[in-house]
Parts: C-alpha cells; structure tokens; sequence
C-alpha cells in the first residue's frame, strides 16, 4: 500500500507542472496559493480528529514553529521554485 501511494504522489507531482502551463488566468504564485491552501485543508481535517482523539494540546511554541516551517517552505521556496 505504500508503494501505491509513493507512486501516486510521483504521478500527481510530474503531472502538476503540465497542468500548471495550462491554467489560463492565474499566474504562478495564485496557483502555489490555492494548491497548499485545499492540501492543507485536507489534512488539517484528520489531523483536528486524531489530535482529539489522542487528547494532545498544541502549545503557542509549536503554533509558531509550525507558521515558520510553513512560510519557508511554502512561501518562499515553492514560490521561487
């Protein structure tokens, strides 16, 4: 099963970049934007059940460890990629 995952995000990432070229109106970095906001939405989803499932409390620290994580790699990394 893993391999088929491996596999699938293989084929959806080499896809991305043909698909990128042909969206017609948005340019580069609303396309960035709206590709991690719906990937973030959908796992943020389970991520709230399991985080309340196993009864964990985010601090502030980890709140702001994880923003920083994700403005360097999202937003200044794939927007220059």
């Amino acid at each position: 099963m893993k391999y088929l995952f491996i596999a699938l995000a293989a084929l959806l990432f080499s896809v991305m970049e043909i698909l990128g070229k042909l969206a017609v109106g948005l340019n580069a970095l609303q396309l960035n934007f709206l590709r991690f906001v719906l990937g973030g939405i959908i796992l943020l989803l389970p991520t709230i059940n399991i985080l309340k499932r196993e009864n964990i409390k985010l601090t502030k620290n980890d709140i702001i460890y994880f923003f920083g994580t994700g403005l360097l790699g999202v937003v200044i990394s794939m927007s220059l990629f």
